[in-house]
């Protein structure tokens, strides 16, 4: 955490974005019109929405009171060991990492990783589904089954609890060419629940699936039965 210290004294104190929130805009969401404030930096954009604190503060506070959040939140993924909590592969999410990705991207709004989104599908306990309404693209970030988000761009980052109804776009897990930069190439970023799959055979998966209730298929092929279990596992943490 100590090589943060610098980077959190050194926040740019100009960077305020609460300037750029525009809250004019109307989405017409099947049977009502659904007020939106958008946002030119994507963790204000999460956090304005999502984050207690940030949400209740009075606009006027609302930049220090970003920044001060942010500082909390690296120091919490320290304090309480988050990247353990989440159960996080080491091999693409460190705490230290993490943490100057969190701080450089609130810092600089032309800098969106998919890392951190990540990071905030785990502590707000929502999948943020990137919407890229330009190329009417919809990418999926979490394997778990929470709640879905929709953290939508045109010119600007808004979120949206449903879809407009007349948003026709298309499923893609191919976060390459999602409007955030990919800097986690895997889409595991967790720790898997069973090791290598050349370590079992088909039987002892079935075994396996059946002493943790997991239904299957009797048919079901080795790779499709090995990734169910660690997704099904992994919703259990």
């Amino acid at each position: 955490m100590d090589n943060l210290v610098c980077l959190l004294n050194n926040t740019n104190k100009d960077c305020d974005f609460t300037s750029k929130i525009k809250s004019t805009s109307y989405i017409e969401n099947h049977d009502k019109k659904e007020k939106i404030n958008k946002y030119c930096n994507f963790l204000f954009c999460l956090l304005d929405n999502f984050d207690l604190i940030l949400s209740n503060t009075p606009e006027a506070d609302k930049s220090m009171a970003f920044h001060k959040r942010i500082s909390e939140i690296l120091s919490q993924i320290d304090e309480e060991n988050l990247c353990e909590k989440y159960k996080y592969n080491t091999k693409h999410i460190k705490g230290n990492k993490l943490q100057h990705n969190i701080l450089s991207c609130s810092k600089d709004k032309k800098l969106n990783l998919l890392s951190c989104i990540y990071f905030f599908n785990d502590y707000y306990k929502t999948h943020f589904k990137i919407v890229d309404m330009n190329t009417n693209t919809i990418f999926r970030t979490s394997m778990k089954d929470y709640t879905d988000g929709y953290l939508c761009y045109d010119k600007n980052f808004y979120i949206l609890n449903t879809l407009p109804i007349h948003f026709k776009g298309a499923l893609s897990e191919n976060t390459d060419t999602c409007i955030l930069n990919e800097d986690i190439k895997i889409k595991n970023v967790y720790q898997t629940y069973l090791g290598p799959i050349s370590k079992y055979k088909i039987n002892e998966l079935k075994d396996i699936a059946t002493q943790n209730n997991i239904v299957i298929d009797a048919k079901i092929k080795k790779k499709d039965l090995y990734d169910k279990i660690n997704s099904q596992m992994l919703n259990l943490i």
